[in-house]
């Protein structure tokens, strides 16, 4: 039996919701602390009265994603229910094909926005995909029914549309629902429901799958819930999950299991989702121009996420907050690898200078094609990796022998594996493939093509969010068709008539491709796959090869995606890719010398993950497609992080958008040693998150703010170098507060106790290059919490720029201050600071203080600091303590 096929957290079922469901009274008499099975011979039932206690998971004989969400007490299982989030329940024993699986459910609210909440009894949960009847409870407490097919990667498939069967669910009401399904080559599925204390009804919606894609194989029961985005989080209970199935698989006796120690959640913010039918996931990046800051304009759905304006007095306009970057499920960590990398120089080795030793019974693998058969060892190696992986024990070693490797895997559940190239050998998973069989058509040239992608931009399945992520001027970011011309990009166009050299159109209705370069003598490739690497095998190392050229849609949630807990991804260059070049959710993840460059969309997303580390690696030239920088375009995107670690690591040139990003209910975030430079917008910004260590980094010519600290508090920003930044610091707060009741004193959306101490800060060309500004024009400067001391400030003269600092005026807007001295005797603040006025106090070249920068009477390092740092407590300097990182 697999695991539940865990997808991430926001991707949702579909305009269907999540409803109030409950069982028979007569089913909830089962008395036994974990599922049982009837007596009878041969076995023909099962149910779980859910009579034991857990406070993650349901048990030892299920699978939750996310486990946090789940939970038994008082004879149920409870599952928090937060919009924008799927979560899937299935359980591991009671396989069967045909018969009936039932469940009685109740929400412990009526949804208020969107379609509602929708709750899914499933059965036939295996490998090869599932059947669920949907019972969706909407905003006016109606209970609506459906009937759909998931295949092995959860796309949804509709068998049998809505079907409004009860005019109202009393409050809090507890809702039968079952679904039968018979047969093999033709499933006949029927399904109902009704509140507990009414007649049962007989079979009331149906239909029947004769498709190639009908889910056959025996499988277990299990339940999914989706709310749509805009909800507050309500919970699901669940009780008396039942099986009655003439072939029902004997379930074993469960094994004892400790209990694991709770976990809280941070509830989520509303999100953006739709259907999970998975589509490679876009990621724009674009050319950062300097120029003054856009006035945004109203975006789709989002949040208003504004940017601040570049005068002394500024009229805030809000700009659309940005999605979080999506997440699921967790699984158990795995031991940390050691790094064959040198210490302090950031990136991956180049592709095939990895020497990772193999161990005796590794098993070695060729790309497909290169031969068939074999049996593992270094004399026959197995061709295709996916074929060694699906023959490959949990615990096993994989070693790619050299070679391009044009293919998509798949690590599944409960298979932790360690995949890494052999010692010296160039190994590169490709998703594009050769294009031949060219004529010329005019002043163009034609070859027969027959791949197509899904051009649609969100990242949740089969929506379509394009006008929020692109612009006009780049109306062909979302289109993950991709080209190559000897190595280099071709541009692609909207059509056919617009092919001129160095630009392509792919022709669906003529099924060809079109580029304006004669191919004569020269290569031509193009992407034919969208995902690259899938890992759901907790624990799982990956190493020592390079990942390039996947048509990634952005509903498919990066070409790589590490989905559970425990993994650790070294020495890799992941580059050119369509949209998201990694994308991760879940716990206890080690990012080590990676090299990510050059991917459509963003390099790195993170979602609703705990214990992250990035470490020694290279995030540069991301959003190539030039999307709009919101909802999530640029190097790292990191939202509801918690213990998150961005170290020793060269965040640079991400194309019109933001370096490194933290943004809802983001926590406990340690940003050191790090290089952010030439950003097209912030270097760092840091939004509706809390308790930041901003320490030891350069900050440098960035195009907008160099730090951006928006709706964060408990923010330590201590000895950082930062110069040339369009502007250097930006405080700002506006109108949002923490929405989650449980979060609103931990984590509050609340610009407060930033404290910012012997940094060196050369200002840039912004004419207020610092800045506090509050939104709803009610905060005045010291309002923020903001305290300033000990600093080394520049800038070229006592007029450029015009402001020494630009602060928050209430109604009056912002008001600029001229000189240190002006500002000090207004706020209080930088009493221990020096301003120097004329020539630079930074070496251009190295980033290090001049010989002739005063000194200033700076503040011992506080300890805890110090030893995030490794350097010696009371240590009294400005500006970064260590020389910047470098990439190999």
């Amino acid at each position: 039996m697999r695991n539940p096929r865990y997808r991430h957290a926001l991707l949702p079922l579909s305009a269907l919701a999540i409803a109030a469901l409950v069982l028979t009274p007569q089913l909830a008499s089962a008395s036994s602390s974990s599922p049982t099975a009837s007596a009878e011979s041969p076995q023909t039932s099962w149910a779980d009265a859910f009579n034991r206690t857990t406070e993650r998971g349901w048990g030892d004989q299920y699978e939750s994603s996310p486990t946090r969400v789940a939970s038994v007490a008082d004879d149920a299982g409870r599952i928090r229910v937060n919009g924008g989030e799927r979560t899937m329940h299935e359980s591991t024993v009671a396989e069967s094909t045909d018969g009936v699986v039932g469940a009685t459910l109740s929400f412990s609210a009526v949804p208020t926005d969107g379609h509602g909440a929708t709750a899914i009894v499933t059965s036939r949960n295996n490998g090869t995909g599932s059947y669920g009847v949907r019972f969706r409870l909407d905003t006016q407490a109606r209970g609506v029914l459906s009937i759909a097919r998931y295949d092995e990667d959860d796309v949804q498939t509709v068998l049998r549309q809505d079907r409004l069967l009860i005019g109202e669910v009393p409050q809090n009401a507890p809702v039968r629902v079952e679904i039968d399904t018979e047969g093999v080559d033709d499933v006949v599925i029927r399904a109902r429901a009704w509140v507990i204390g009414t007649p049962q009804p007989d079979w009331q919606i149906s239909a029947t799958d004769s498709s190639d894609e009908a889910v056959s194989a025996p499988g277990t029961p299990g339940i999914q819930t989706y709310m749509s985005r805009g909800n507050r989080s309500i919970y699901l209970r669940v009780d008396d999950l039942t099986v009655d199935s003439p072939d029902l698989k004997p379930v074993p006796e469960p094994t004892p299991t400790a209990e694991p120690t709770p976990v809280p959640e941070p509830m989520i913010t509303p999100t953006p989702t739709a259907e999970p039918t998975p589509t490679a996931e876009p990621t724009p990046t674009a050319e950062p121009t300097p120029t003054a800051e856009p006035t945004p304009t109203a975006e789709p759905t989002p949040e208003p996420t504004p940017t601040p304006t570049a005068e002394p007095t500024p009229q805030p306009t809000a700009e659309p907050t940005p999605e979080p970057t999506p997440t699921t499920n967790p699984e158990p960590p795995a031991p940390p690898v050691t790094p064959p990398a040198a210490d302090g120089s950031a990136g991956s080795l180049a592709v095939g200078q990895t020497a990772y030793a193999a161990p005796a019974d590794a098993i070695y693998v060729v790309p497909e094609g290169s031969r068939s058969g074999g049996t593992g060892t270094k004399a026959s190696p197995v061709a295709g990796v996916q074929h060694a992986i699906d023959a490959a024990p949990s615990g096993s070693t994989l070693v790619l022998r050299a070679g391009t490797y044009r293919e998509s895997i798949s690590v599944p559940f409960f298979k932790k594996l360690t995949i890494q190239s052999a010692p010296g050998e160039a190994v590169w998973f490709d998703g594009s493939r050769p294009v031949t069989g060219w004529t010329q058509s005019g002043a163009t040239w034609v070859a027969p093509w027959s791949t197509f992608f899904d051009p649609r931009v969100s990242f949740s399945a089969n929506q379509d969010e394009t006008s929020w992520w692109v612009n006009k001027a780049n109306p062909m970011a979302g289109y993950p068709d991709q080209v190559w011309f000897d190595g280099s990009r071709l541009t692609q166009v909207g059509s056919r008539s617009a092919v001129t050299a160095g630009t392509f159109f792919v022709d669906q209705a003529a099924r060809q491709l079109v580029i304006g370069s004669n191919p004569d003598g020269h290569g031509v490739e193009a992407s034919a796959l969208a995902k690259a690497i899938k890992i759901q095998g907790a624990g799982t190392t990956v190493r020592g090869i390079g990942v390039q050229r996947y048509a990634t849609t952005t509903a498919l949630l990066g070409t790589v995606s590490a989905e559970v807990d425990g993994i650790t991804l070294e020495n890799m260059v992941i580059r050119d890719n369509a949209t998201v070049g990694l994308f991760a959710w879940n716990d206890d993840k080690t990012f080590r010398n990676l090299t990510v460059t050059g991917n459509g969309l963003l390099g790195i997303g993170v979602n609703d993950a705990e214990n992250l580390t990035i470490e020694n690696s290279v995030v540069t030239g991301n959003n190539a497609s030039k999307f709009n920088y919101t909802p999530v375009a640029g190097g790292v995107k990191i939202s509801r992080g918690t213990d998150v670690t961005v170290r020793d690591s060269i965040i640079s040139d991400n194309v019109a958008a933001t370096g490194l990003w933290f943004d809802v209910s983001s926590s406990k975030l340690t940003i050191t040693g790090n290089v952010f430079a030439r950003n097209g917008r912030e270097g760092l910004e840091i939004e509706l998150s809390q308790t930041a260590l901003v320490a030891d980094n350069y900050i440098v010519d960035n195009l907008n703010s160099g730090v951006f600290v928006f709706d964060s508090g408990d923010v330590d920003i201590w000895n950082n170098t930062m110069a040339g930044n369009g502007r250097t610091i930006t405080y700002m707060q506006d109108e949002r507060r923490q929405e989650v009741s449980g979060l609103r004193s931990l984590i509050p959306w609340v610009t407060s106790d930033v404290a910012v101490r012997n940094n060196v800060l050369s200002y840039g060309g912004q004419a207020c290059p610092m800045l506090t500004q509050d939104l709803t024009n009610q905060w005045f400067g010291n309002d923020f919490g903001v305290s300033q001391d000990a600093n080394l400030y520049h800038r070229t003269s006592a007029s450029s720029p015009s402001n020494f600092a630009c602060w928050a005026a209430g109604s009056s807007g912002t008001r600029g201050f001229t000189t240190i001295e002006e500002f000090r005797s207004s706020t209080g603040g930088d009493a221990k600071s020096v301003l120097v006025q004329g020539a630079p106090v930074i070496d251009p070249g190295t980033w290090q203080l001049t010989a002739v920068s005063p000194v200033t009477g700076a503040y011992a390092l506080p300890s805890n600091i110090a030893d995030t740092l490794g350097v010696p407590a009371q240590t009294r300097t400005v500006g970064a303590l260590t020389p910047p990182v470098t990439a190999r």
